[in-house]
């Protein structure tokens, strides 16, 4: 693992790409901003959570002093939320896991699928296509472990399907705010909290998940 580094106050982020640029080297501050937007600074710096795996694998890939052709803040969101999930749900372990954490664009990783970027924060040049995850098919996939808040980030999310696996846990009623979300697939086996106002979004097949507040 790489040392922790010290987090400086989150400045404001110009998230455009540079004018005619194809390669970016991303600065420290730029990546723990941007993470920040979706994690607490101390999950990233964590040694046991999967936030702070995913946060060091994001340093080895894009730290400082390397130029990467990930020119865009939002692929560099996306990136750190599916490793979070991957880190979260034992993702060494799973039947397919192909492209997962390589340099591939991850939208080619298995199980995931995009569409284009309709309702973003980025400020994005015109002629720069953007490919937002809109899809997660994780189903029968030997995922074990818990779900992280961290998925709420995806706003252009309209399907996740995690249904025939071992997660297990509590889970964030954040992560059922996504604005576009049509179809979700968990199991409430030991339910704590309200999840009424949720049942019309849930089909509820083989895991076991606690709701919380």
């Amino acid at each position: 693992f790489l040392p922790r580094p010290e987090v400086a106050d989150i400045p404001n982020l110009d998230r455009s790409p540079d004018d005619n640029s194809t390669y970016k080297t991303w600065t420290l501050d730029e990546l723990v901003a941007l993470t920040h937007e979706v994690s607490q600074s101390d999950v990233l710096l964590s040694d046991t959570l999967p936030q702070g795996d995913a946060f060091r694998w994001l340093l080895q890939e894009l730290g400082p002093e390397t130029e990467s052709e990930i020119i865009l803040g939002v692929r560099v969101q996306q990136r750190y939320i599916l490793a979070a999930l991957y880190f979260a749900t034992s993702g060494g372990q799973w039947a397919k896991s192909n492209r997962w954490l390589s340099d591939e664009h991850e939208c080619t990783w298995s199980g995931i699928k995009c569409g284009p970027l309709v309702a973003s924060t980025f400020a994005v040049e015109e002629d720069t296509p953007v490919d937002a995850v809109t899809s997660i098919d994780l189903s029968s996939n030997t995922l074990s472990g818990s779900l992280i808040s961290e998925l709420r980030g995806f706003n252009e999310l309209v399907a996740l399907q995690l249904h025939d696996n071992m997660i297990t846990g509590p889970i964030s009623d954040r992560i059922f705010t996504f604005p576009k979300l049509g179809r979700c697939c968990h199991l409430f086996s030991a339910v704590e909290g309200t999840i009424n106002s949720l049942l019309d979004t849930l089909f509820v097949p083989r895991n076991s998940i606690s709701s919380r507040q």
